[in-house]
């Protein structure tokens, strides 16, 4: 009888400290019977949050793609306004407001032009050309920098085109401009090995000439002063 007694007793403490609840890191009182329905939730809650951010950030990229798309199509507006050009045009037409531009020496409409034409028709036939009168009037006008820069355009983009020649010795008398006359003759040489029969190739040797001339002077400067 008393073994039955203390068997009973130990059955009984023994599903009070399981059923029982139990207190948290916070000191309240959670049904450890209730535990995995809890983490079921948290991990509910929180894919849901997750998908929120991911929402959220699809359409900020979304707002900002359209805002950048509004941006262009008002720049491309205002450089049509500005340029004068009809509704619909073709890489033609745009070249030859460029030769009109180039020949009254218009060189910010010629730039103007020159951005259109490589926006909207990057591989026109017209495209190395436009970079070359574009350096040439630059050139022509003292601004050697911006000159340069656009016949390294025509080499870098355009590395079989027609004006290549023309863009090597623009590039040679630009640096020649800025007296950096090592790098006019580097020019220069790859203009006579690459194009020998070319009339850049001849015009390289009156080039060459100045230079010498003038790097001769620039020292005659420096041992005076």
């Amino acid at each position: 009888m008393n073994r039955l007694c203390i068997l009973l007793l130990v059955i009984t403490i023994s599903y009070a400290s399981f059923a029982a609840p139990s207190a948290d890191s916070d000191g309240e009182v959670v049904d450890l019977t209730l535990r995995p329905s809890l983490n079921a939730k948290n991990e509910e809650l929180s894919l849901l949050s997750q998908e929120s951010k991911k929402r959220a950030e699809n359409n900020q990229l979304k707002s900002l793609d359209n805002f950048i798309q509004s941006e262009k199509k008002k720049s491309h507006l205002r450089k049509k306004l500005t340029l004068g050009l009809p509704d619909k045009y073709d890489d033609n037409y745009l070249y030859s407001e460029m030769v009109r531009s180039f020949q009254s020496r218009d060189v910010e409409r010629l730039e103007l032009l020159l951005g259109e034409l490589l926006n909207q028709f990057s591989h026109s036939i017209h495209a190395d050309n436009a970079l070359v009168i574009t350096g040439q009037l630059n050139l022509s006008l003292g601004r050697s920098a911006e000159a340069l820069r656009l016949f390294e355009q025509v080499i870098k983009d355009y590395p079989f085109a027609n004006r290549l020649p023309a863009a090597l010795l623009g590039k040679a008398v630009a640096y020649k401009n800025l007296k950096l006359y090592k790098y006019a003759n580097t020019a220069l040489d790859q203009l006579k090995k690459d194009f020998p029969g070319s009339p850049e190739a001849y015009r390289s040797e009156l080039e060459k000439r100045l230079i010498e001339v003038e790097a001769k002077g620039l020292d005659l400067n420096k041992n005076v002063n």
